[in-house]
C-alpha cells in the first residue's frame, strides 16, 4: 500500500473507532487495535523522515482525541458503577403532576383498586 493510502486508511480507522467510542461501542472500537497497529507499522516503513514527522503529527492529534474519548468512557462506567454500589436511598419525596406531595417508589393505585374503593364509599361493595 502506498504511503498516502495508509495514511487515509489510518485517519478512516481512527474515526470509525471514535464513531464507535462516541456511540459506547467499546468492543467495536477496541477490535479495531490490531488493523490499527499494522496500518501504523506499515506507515512507519513506508514514509521517509520529513514526511514521517509531519504525518505522525497529524495521526498523533486523531489518537490523542480517541484516548481522551476512552478516558471519559472508563470515567462514565467508573461514575455508573460507583451510583450503583450506593444503597437505595429511602424517603425521597417528589410531586405529582397536580403538584401533591408524592414518595418516590411508593406504588400508585390501580385503576381497578381506585374503582373498588369509590364503590366502597358508596356503599354498594364494588362493580359487578
Amino acid at each position: 500500500m502506498t504511503p498516502d493510502r495508509l495514511t487515509h486508511a489510518l485517519e478512516d480507522v481512527l474515526n470509525r473507532q471514535a464513531d464507535c467510542l462516541r456511540r459506547g461501542d467499546m468492543a467495536a472500537a477496541l477490535d479495531m487495535a490490531p488493523g490499527l497497529e499494522r496500518l501504523v507499522n506499515g506507515l512507519a516503513h513506508a514514509r521517509s523522515r520529513r514526511e514521517t514527522s509531519e504525518t505522525i503529527d497529524h495521526i498523533r492529534s486523531l489518537a490523542d482525541r480517541n484516548a481522551a474519548l476512552i478516558e471519559a468512557a472508563r470515567d462514565g462506567v467508573a461514575a455508573a458503577r460507583a451510583l450503583l454500589d450506593q444503597p437505595p436511598q429511602e424517603g425521597f419525596e417528589g410531586y405529582d403532576a397536580m403538584g401533591r406531595p408524592l414518595k418516590i417508589g411508593d406504588r400508585a393505585p390501580a385503576r381497578r383498586e381506585i374503582r373498588e374503593i369509590y364503590h366502597k364509599s358508596r356503599g354498594n361493595g364494588g362493580p359487578n
